[in-house]
């Protein structure tokens, strides 16, 4: 067997060296470029490796199909990602050809050298992590052409140390519903009575804090890169952007971190209001597997328009998306009587214990909801939306009708306890993204290890 870890980092590049030493499986690591310390362990443990930045092939550009090629690739996720931070609603034509020209560039160049590397090497799998880089997209795109097994594993899931794998990346599936189906057993029972009774006790969030930033060192840092690049006039290989453009589109981010705070509404926890968590931006929940929700304001307005009278809307940014969120949005948000901005940090838990009912597109918040026993209405494609435990719309027809119905909808208590019990049958005891004591830990690599393999013979049954 022949994997292909997608990974430039140093937990990745440990990972493919367990499955290579410890399981004798051919683990080769594929990436845009590595970090010193992630190359000196493939070197000293005789690891094959590519860095496309460091290939000089020659290529073929014209075997490419141009319209075929971008119908292929053009995701919604990337023409948010390159094409700047705030142009939610801008055509490519009011991009800069320039700009548009070095990543299509390198998005061929990628492709093309992808696509001789696994026609060299006949992988099995192909491993990646959730959202990805340009490359990763590329290799996206020729495994389905070449009818490649992948998989996809999120850094995160509902229950902490927790990793869930899957293999289709525009639906969320992880949870099975087997598992929710069946009765649990009653050491089952104990361990989720055990988890609500500490996640509710420690206010435990998914999602984690904001992160730190220091506006005046980020400041220097932009201008340095802006700088260096009209010295050496090198591009960022890694996203595409022309240099100019990202360092200001990351300015204004950084800018905006320290504003955003300065707008947030003063709320009331006792008035009758429903919550709306809003994602990040660029989160691939939206941008990948829900595009059509891609403006979240736009969303916010709909549901305003249908709340019951004498009802708010609490809106409230992701922790880790602060700063990310355009000006424009607020703006609109501002405009409607029923709806609050809500600080990123009011706890979630109050806010969901404290509501009539939760609205996410896919967000975790609405798992934390039916721990709660808070009805939840989803826009999008939650793991967690089953038919007899979730209220669904895709399409935000008779909005009005379902957003009512949270109202009258009671979530039984066996069934929180037969969700909570899918999840972990679901996932696996490991994790990608908590303490770095925690994920570098040799225990934690042996797990991530095995869930891969686990998971391949799960979903690729021969």
């Amino acid at each position: 067997m022949k994997i292909f870890y997608f990974s430039k980092f140093f937990t990745g590049v440990t990972i493919a060296s367990y499955l290579n030493k410890r399981k004798g499986i051919e683990t080769i690591i594929l990436t845009d470029g590595l970090n010193p310390n992630s190359r000196e362990i493939l070197e000293k443990n005789r690891m094959k490796y590519y860095e496309l930045l460091r290939m000089n092939d020659e290529l073929d550009y014209s075997s490419i199909e141009e319209k075929e090629f971008w119908n292929a690739y053009y995701t919604s996720l990337y023409k948010l990602r390159i094409f700047g931070m705030d142009k939610f609603d801008e055509k490519p034509s009011k991009i800069p050809r320039n700009f548009i020209s070095k990543f299509e560039h390198i998005a061929k160049r990628y492709y093309l050298l992808i696509k001789k590397i696994f026609k060299k090497e006949k992988p099995d799998l192909l491993v990646f992590g959730d959202g990805g880089q340009i490359y990763r997209m590329a290799a996206l795109m020729l495994a389905k052409e070449l009818n490649i097994p992948f998989l996809y594993f999120n850094a995160e899931t509902f229950i902490k140390n927790r990793l869930y794998i899957d293999k289709c990346e525009m639906a969320n599936s992880w949870i099975k519903k087997e598992y929710y189906q069946k009765k649990p057993t009653r050491e089952e029972r104990k361990r989720v009575k055990k988890y609500l009774g500490e996640w509710k006790k420690e206010k435990t969030v998914v999602c984690g804090k904001p992160p730190a930033r220091n506006l005046l060192q980020r400041i220097v840092v932009h201008f340095h890169r802006i700088s260096k690049y009209f010295r050496e006039g090198k591009i960022d290989a890694d996203t595409a952007y022309i240099p100019l453009i990202s360092e200001i589109a990351m300015l204004k981010r950084n800018l905006r971190f320290y504003i955003t705070p300065l707008l947030y509404d003063k709320i009331d926890l006792n008035k009758k209001y429903f919550f709306f968590p809003l994602h990040e931006p660029q989160d691939t929940q939206i941008t990948l597997r829900e595009p059509e929700f891609i403006d979240q304001s736009k969303v916010v307005k709909k549901i305003a328009l249908n709340l019951p009278e004498g009802y708010f809307l609490y809106a409230k940014p992701h922790p880790r998306g602060l700063g990310r969120y355009p000006f424009k949005w607020i703006r609109e948000f501002k405009k409607l009587k029923n709806v609050r901005f809500v600080s990123h940090n009011i706890s979630s838990h109050d806010l969901i214990k404290n509501s009539q009912g939760v609205i996410v597109i896919n967000s975790s918040v609405g798992f934390e909801s039916l721990l709660y026993e808070k009805p939840v209405l989803a826009l999008g494609s939650p793991p967690y939306a089953f038919e007899d435990l979730v209220i669904k719309n895709k399409n935000l027809k008779n909005l009005k009708k379902d957003i009512n119905l949270l109202l009258s909808t009671k979530i039984p208590k066996e069934k929180v306890i037969r969700l909570v019990n899918a999840a972990y049958k679901s996932s696996y005891p490991c994790s990608l993204h908590t303490e770095r004591s925690y994920v570098h830990k040799e225990e934690n690599i042996t797990e991530v290890g095995n869930a891969i393999l686990d998971a391949y013979k799960y979903y690729y049954p021969k």
